[in-house]
């Protein structure tokens, strides 16, 4: 699964490893760590703008509407790719009815999403700061 703003803004997104190389007692993410670093090397990673690195996840949020100043960051909808993609990982390792659940409320919360932006692109406000 490709998070939404990589075919934007990386050359290198963050890929999901299969779930059986994923041990969550070695890793709190089952994301491949790209690009390599840390918090102590690059304090404001700015590209990709969701960074796997050996302490966690960074997350840079877009700052302002898309068409006034351009992408500079993720929107929701990719933090919650990000955790949709995790549950499914977990849950084809470990699976029980709890991830299942949260798994269909996170792709129903991107669908309503999307239906948001489909919404805002007909009344031609999308990427504007404007209701």
């Amino acid at each position: 699964m490709a998070l939404r703003w990589s075919a934007n803004v990386a050359d290198n997104p963050p890929m999901l490893l299969a779930p059986e190389s994923f041990d969550p007692k070695e890793r709190a993410y089952p994301y491949a760590d790209t690009p390599q670093g840390s918090l102590r090397d690059n304090p404001i990673p700015f590209e990709p703008y969701i960074r796997v690195i050996p302490e966690g996840v960074v997350f840079v949020g877009q700052r302002g509407p898309i068409k006034d100043v351009g992408v500079n960051g993720c929107q929701i909808d990719d933090v919650v790719t990000f955790a949709l993609g995790t549950l499914q990982t977990l849950n084809k390792k470990f699976p029980c009815r709890e991830n299942s659940l949260a798994i269909t409320k996170l792709e129903e919360a991107l669908h309503w999403l999307d239906a948001r932006k489909q919404d805002r692109e007909e009344r031609k406000v999308e990427g504007r700061d404007q209701p």
